[in-house]
């Protein structure tokens, strides 16, 4: 699925990603590709989900 990271808190590591169609999803750091890079808000990102848990998030990184 595709959507864009809002309202991640660092404090927490906690996240909120809006797809497409306007569903919110939370995930936690846990759930990010890259440990080094951590996500911003308004980043484009590709996630899988197992039921309405996310099991892992990704930059885009081409959007073309």
């Amino acid at each position: 699925m595709r959507g864009s990271v809002e309202r991640y808190d660092s404090q927490t590591q906690l996240g909120m990603i809006r797809d497409e169609c306007g569903e919110w999803f939370y995930f936690a750091v846990e759930q990010w590709s890259d440990p080094n890079n951590l996500p911003i808000d308004g980043l484009i990102v590709d996630f899988v989900i197992d039921g309405a848990e996310v099991t892992s998030v990704w930059e885009v990184t081409n959007t073309h």
